[in-house]
């Protein structure tokens, strides 16, 4: 369903089934099929601009590349947290002063790249909070991500910042920051904002994959191969509204998967079944489709840094990256990426630290075999 009148229109042009009072849309097979091959030979392009694009929790390349190992994974910060856990053991609302001092401490950590914003200043309006947020980070930080977008009309405050960070609107078309995104809510629905906040950033010309967040046994089957069912449906169709508002768009595919914990509902980031699940979507995302994008790792569903979210943190970091992720975020979370942590950001820093160093495997040679 896409509840944007809009979209319907755009959709059903293209050649789509379209209920406009149910706002229910069928895609014919041909057609998604056209998308992904359009998408796809996109990626084939050399001198494609852009080349990549830090968003949301890590980075995305918008050019094929051989499906490996990549040593040179990227990490990311962010998260927009309402909480902190901060460095006195009280879990409380951040403040501003949050805000600055967690993008000062990114600043610092070599091996976090890119980073969004850690924690959002909960006394600034959520009305503004986007637009607020996004230039305390342009004005601290070098290492610049994907933003949060809460509506259509901050995309042009966020394009505007970019542009003064980048120096020019050329300059930040080639190279985009601080670009914000939109999400499918599962199962098999876009709403009207988030419908909006796509389509206003394909328009303007800057690169969109819409994410999708099945939670197997909730949202989504609870089987694997289900999960990603749904989750790829999900972002084949605006993929295919993408194209059908223009024909040249950059645009990728992007699946956030887990299951569902049946004590609580939550969507667990960190869980055992979760791993295999993340491979799998590294796979079919970056291998088959072939778009090399980072997936939500470093995570951790402990309340504390403590071995639990050590253990956890280290696993989810590795599995995706020895599938073929070329890159991990958001970390310094707890709590399932409720809560932000100043100390476990530092303890993710060296996590990602010891897993670079451990992928860079060794140099065989008549030297070292002296």
């Amino acid at each position: 369903k896409f509840a944007s009148t809009k979209a319907l229109g755009y959709l059903k042009k293209a050649g789509c089934s379209v209920d406009d009072s149910s706002t229910l849309v069928r895609f014919p097979k041909p057609l998604v099929s056209e998308a992904v091959q359009r998408m796809q030979a996109a990626y084939q392009i050399p001198e494609r601009v852009p080349e990549r694009m830090a968003a949301r929790y890590s980075h995305i390349r918008f050019r094929r590349e051989k499906h490996r190992v990549h040593r040179d994974f990227s990490t990311s910060a962010g998260g927009f947290c309402a909480f902190i856990y901060d460095l006195q053991g009280v879990r409380r609302y951040a403040g501003m002063q949050d805000v600055l001092k967690s993008i000062n401490l990114v600043n610092h950590l070599p091996y976090i790249d890119y980073t969004g914003l850690p924690v959002s200043d909960q006394e600034t309006p959520p009305a503004f909070r986007p637009v607020k947020m996004a230039a305390e980070l342009a004005k601290y930080t070098r290492k610049l991500d994907g933003v949060e977008t809460f509506k259509k009309e901050d995309i042009k405050y966020l394009v505007e910042i970019g542009e003064v960070v980048s120096g020019s609107e050329l300059r930040l078309r080639e190279a985009p920051v601080l670009v914000g995104y939109a999400e499918a809510r599962s199962p098999l629905n876009m709403d009207e904002n988030m419908v909006e906040i796509f389509m206003e950033y394909v328009l303007r010309g800057f690169p969109q994959t819409v994410d999708t967040m099945p939670n197997g046994g909730a949202t989504a089957p609870v089987t694997a191969a289900g999960n990603l069912a749904l989750g790829l449906a999900e972002t084949l169709g605006p993929l295919v509204l993408g194209y059908a508002i223009d024909a040249d768009a950059v645009l990728g595919v992007d699946i956030i998967p887990s299951y569902c914990d049946m004590s609580s509902g939550l969507f667990r980031y960190a869980t055992a079944e979760r791993l295999p699940l993340l491979a799998a979507r590294v796979q079919l995302i970056s291998e088959f489709y072939g778009c090399p994008s980072g997936v939500h790792g470093g995570k951790t569903d402990a309340c504390f840094p403590n071995i639990q979210a050590g253990i956890e943190k280290a696993a989810t970091m590795m599995v995706p990256l020895l599938a073929g992720a070329v890159g991990i975020g958001t970390v310094g979370h707890l709590e399932n990426a409720v809560t932000f942590s100043p100390l476990q950001l530092v303890i993710d820093n060296e996590i990602s630290g010891y897993v670079h160093r451990s992928l860079q495997g060794i140099e065989v040679n008549e030297q070292t075999l002296a």
